[in-house]
């Protein structure tokens, strides 16, 4: 068995594909707009009282996905998350160990956290 990089390009572009795929679409269905409206979401959201209880952005932004928003509609249940996770690793030659579901939940977003803003830079966009 080989260890499972969640590094691998190959891995980042599932994330990335997944990222995509989720997206409201309706707007506009131009990446680049797509990625605008969650970013202009996230910082509306992003409020005072959010800056205190998460100063780190990257975690905010974390956050803010588990609020379930809707331009960007990301797993929530344990078993979808756990699917996606397993097809990542397997479609990039790793065997998936499953784990503890909170743990689960917390890679799932941070892959999708970490992608979301590669998407961004790819695009010309500022994660602030």
């Amino acid at each position: 068995m080989t260890k499972a990089r969640t590094t691998k390009k190959e891995f980042k572009l599932q994330v990335q594909n997944h990222i995509i795929e989720r997206l409201s679409t309706n707007e506009t269905t131009e990446l680049k707009q797509q990625l605008k409206n969650v970013l202009r979401d996230f910082v509306n959201w992003y409020s005072p009282y959010e800056k205190k209880v998460h100063s780190n952005t990257y975690q905010a932004f974390t956050s803010f996905l588990q609020g379930l928003p809707s331009c960007l509609n990301v797993e929530f249940e344990y078993y979808p998350i756990h699917l996606a996770l397993k097809e990542w690793f397997e479609n990039t030659g790793n065997t998936y160990v499953e784990n503890e579901t909170r743990d689960e939940t917390r890679l799932y977003y941070h892959l999708v956290t970490r992608e979301f803003i590669a998407l961004c830079q790819k695009n010309n966009l500022f994660f602030q």
